[in-house]
């Protein structure tokens, strides 16, 4: 073999090296981003201002590398990586834009088209929706179709009851006997954070029921409860 032929042999060598090291660290990111945007789906306040403008530029550079990926990369994945980084962002202005929330409505959807075992997605969505004043019970749907996929996330069983409380006056039956079990799962989880949805929301008597079979666990919602009442009555002055 001439010293030519070894240096283009040695060459495409490299290339392929290089473009396996390139769609390695994509796949990595995907995953990372994907887990990372998992850990706290926005609920129904203002997001943190100083974590979401410390990730904005990150969150910029990795968008348009998603977006320069061939349409057959990962697709699923990455549409629903796309989405959920523009998410963060959108959340990062509160009150959002309609416009912004319309195109989140649209990519999430499209996501959830190609990959639909997606439950913090399917949570997303109908918070996106309730931005934009969907009905009710397009809303409820939305949110039943996350819990039937994910049913026992801490963190998102938390914050889907806060989203149903709002919605509370349109729960049908069967929605309405999905959410002791929520509540049930989320005490698994920021267990502060659902003693003050019960005193937030009218919502006492659905995590009574799912505490229900839990005497322990019962127990101790009700001594944090009053606990917390006392602690806001002081503050109340």
């Amino acid at each position: 073999m001439t010293d030519r032929a070894q240096g283009e042999g040695t060459r495409r060598e490299a290339e392929i090296f290089l473009g396996f090291g390139v769609v390695s660290l994509l796949l990595f990111s995907l995953w990372f981003y994907s887990t990372w945007l998992q850990q706290e789906p926005s609920a129904l306040a203002a997001p943190r201002q100083s974590e979401e403008t410390a990730a904005s530029n990150e969150i910029d550079d990795f968008i348009a590398q998603l977006e320069d990926l061939p349409v057959d990369f990962a697709p699923g994945e990455t549409a629903h990586t796309l989405a959920n980084l523009r998410f963060r962002q959108v959340m990062a202005s509160w009150p959002p834009a309609r416009g912004d929330l319309e195109r989140l409505r649209e990519e999430y959807v499209e996501a959830l088209r190609q990959a639909p075992a997606k439950p913090y997605a399917w949570a997303r969505l109908a918070y996106v929706e309730q931005g934009l004043g969907a009905p009710p019970e397009r809303v409820i749907q939305l949110l039943r179709q996350s819990i039937y996929i994910g049913p026992a996330e801490p963190v998102l069983a938390l914050w889907r009851l806060r989203l149903a409380a709002f919605l509370r006056p349109w729960w049908d039956d069967d929605f309405a006997a999905l959410l002791p079990r929520q509540a049930a799962a989320a005490w698994n989880g920021p267990r502060r954070g659902l003693v003050e949805l019960s005193l937030d929301h009218d919502l006492l008597d659905v995590i009574r029921e799912g505490l229900r079979r839990d005497s322990e666990g019962f127990a101790r919602f009700e001594s944090l409860r009053e606990r917390v009442h006392r602690i806001r009555e002081r503050q109340r002055g």
